[in-house]
């Protein structure tokens, strides 16, 4: 079964109940609206409440990082104060960039490794 649930602890723990793997993305929104062009950065502060419910639950927590993923769009600096105000205060995400063909990513000269 692949498909999202809502981010918070008790989705998380009735879908392992149901035995069911989570994929995690710590950052959110913020790790979003903090992102730079070409700056490998993770915003996980005050994001560790999924380590702890993993441990809770005998599951297992395999940690992945992509690296290039920062090269995929251009930010646009000078709308980021939006994107981070969007995000503290509606907890919603607009990402300040664009990409190649609209909102497509461009391709990395680098690639990416996961």
């Amino acid at each position: 079964m692949v498909g999202c649930i809502d981010a918070d602890k008790a989705s998380a723990i009735n879908a392992l109940k149901m035995g069911l793997s989570l994929t995690v993305v710590p950052g959110g929104v913020m790790g979003q609206a903090h992102t730079r062009y070409g700056e490998a950065g993770m915003y996980v502060r005050k994001r560790k409440g999924f380590c702890k419910i993993a441990l809770e639950h005998g599951c297992d927590i395999v940690p992945v990082y992509i690296f290039g993923e920062t090269l995929l769009y251009r930010d646009i600096p000078i709308l980021r104060p939006i994107s981070i105000f969007l995000a503290k205060n509606l907890r919603i995400g607009v990402p300040a960039a664009f990409g190649g063909l609209f909102l497509l990513p461009f391709r990395p000269e680098k690639g990416m490794v996961a």
